[in-house]
C-alpha cells in the first residue's frame, strides 16, 4: 500500500517538475490556495475553541460594564441642553 502511494506521488512530482513554469504556477495556486484556506480555517476554529471560556468571560464583563455605566438610561428633561 505504501509503495503504491509512494509511486503515485513520485509520478505526479516528476510530471509537475517537467511542466513549463508558466503551467506550474497556476496549477500550484489551484492546489495550495484551498489547502491554505482550509488550514487557516482549522487553526481559527481550534484557537476559538481553546479560548472560548476566556471570550465568554470577557463578553460578560463588557456587558456588565455597559449596564453599570447607565448608557441605556433614559434622558431626563432637565438634563437636556437647549
Amino acid at each position: 500500500m505504501a509503495d503504491g502511494i509512494a509511486t503515485v506521488v513520485d509520478a505526479v512530482e516528476s510530471w509537475l517538475v517537467l511542466l513549463p513554469l508558466i503551467l506550474q504556477i497556476p496549477l500550484l495556486l489551484v492546489v495550495l490556495l484551498p489547502v491554505a484556506w482550509g488550514v487557516s480555517w482549522l487553526i481559527d476554529r481550534l484557537v476559538e475553541f481553546g479560548l472560548r471560556r476566556h471570550t465568554l468571560r470577557s463578553e460578560r464583563e463588557v456587558d456588565a460594564d455597559l449596564a453599570g455605566s447607565g448608557s441605556d438610561a433614559p434622558i431626563i428633561e432637565s438634563e437636556r441642553t437647549p
